[in-house]
Formats: C-alpha cells, sequence, structure tokens
C-alpha cells in the first residue's frame, strides 16, 4: 500500500472499530478471515464442514487484487472485517491481517492464525519488510514441532501458545478417496498420460 491508502485504510478501521466496539461479542460466531482464497479451499472446507455443525460461521474470503478496484473492494473488506473482529468470539486467519495490526481487540476475542504455508522455508512474517505490524495471535497451528520456533518469532506469538497439530492440507495426501477423485480428474483431462510413469 501507498502511504496515503495506508493512511485512509488505518483511518476507515479505526472508524469502524470504534463504531462496533460495543457491539455484543457472539460467543457462537466463529469468522474465517482469507486474502489468499475468494473461496474456502481445501486448507478451510472440511474445517468448515465441521464448524457448521456447531456455530455460527462468517466468512470474509477476498484474494487480493492490486488493481484501483481490487483496492476499494479491499477497504470494504476491511470494514467487514473489523466488525468481524468485534463481533466474533474466535477468528480464524490464514495470513497476516491489516485489521489485526491496526486494532487493539477486545480480549475475550481469540485469534488462530493457521498460516497458508506448511513450512517455513524462506523468510516471512516479521523478518520481511512490512508496512504493518505483525501482533495479536493467540494461538498458531503448526505443522509439526520443528517449524513452532521459527512460527512463534515470525509471527510474534508465544512458543507456548502453538499447537503442533499437523495442517489440513497435508491430510488430503493421505485420504486414499481424495486421491482417487484426483486421479481420476487428472486422467480424464490429460487422457495422454494414462499408463505413463508420473511423479
Amino acid at each position: 500500500m501507498r502511504k496515503i491508502e495506508l493512511i485512509i485504510a488505518r483511518m476507515l478501521v479505526k472508524i469502524t472499530f470504534y463504531l462496533t466496539y460495543l457491539f455484543r461479542i457472539k460467543k457462537q460466531r466463529i469468522s474465517i478471515i482469507s486474502y489468499f482464497n475468494d473461496q474456502l479451499g481445501l486448507e478451510y472446507t472440511k474445517l468448515n464442514n465441521e464448524l457448521i455443525k456447531k456455530y455460527e460461521v462468517k466468512y470474509d474470503l477476498r484474494k487480493f487484487n492490486n488493481t484501483y478496484w481490487g483496492k476499494l473492494q479491499y477497504l470494504f473488506s476491511f470494514i467487514y472485517q473489523t466488525y468481524l473482529f468485534n463481533t466474533s468470539a474466535i477468528v480464524i486467519l490464514d495470513g497476516n491481517s491489516f485489521v489485526l495490526s491496526t486494532i487493539k481487540k477486545k480480549p475475550q476475542v481469540k485469534t488462530i492464525q493457521i498460516w497458508h504455508a506448511i513450512g517455513a522455508i524462506k523468510d516471512f512474517g516479521s523478518k520481511t519488510r512490512r508496512r504493518y505490524q505483525i501482533k495479536d495471535y493467540d494461538y498458531l497451528i503448526t505443522s509439526s514441532p520443528y517449524f513452532s520456533e521459527v512460527f512463534a518469532q515470525r509471527l510474534n506469538t508465544d512458543i507456548n501458545h502453538c499447537y503442533d497439530t499437523g495442517y489440513i492440507k497435508s491430510d488430503y495426501l493421505f485420504d486414499k478417496d481424495f486421491i482417487s477423485k484426483q486421479r481420476t480428474l487428472f486422467y480424464d483431462k490429460y487422457p495422454q498420460y494414462l499408463n505413463k510413469k508420473l511423479i
């Protein structure tokens, strides 16, 4: 974001934050926010299917588009995200959050970071050049104990708040039905590779 865009975005978030701060937190509301996907991707589909059985689930799924129209849409998205931060018991994220970096969230609202990458091969988070701070994640989900320390450092979160549960994305690698379905879809699309050795 350019400096003027950053100022406008911060102002909108702060105004919305104060206007909605007194709204009641809905204990049964869980919000899922992503700026990598405009629909529920693999990592969220299974999670969502379980959550909707017991909770009211709200979504702000918007893939960032670096055009004027895309930036304008994202400003409206920031307003909605701010409302969700003020009214949800839990907010689940898959990346950095400009809104969370701008507000001081209510202590009762818990944030769970399910980072979009399974591992930590390159620098990310606070180890990269940033226009806004990374803060206020209550819990991190990591793929293994091997990555916990790296994720905790990069996302400015206490290592004791990392949960090494594995990643939903990697669950699909062990799902025989999913693999079979994908194989069928692949060969339907590329029949010339049938009976060839593929890696």
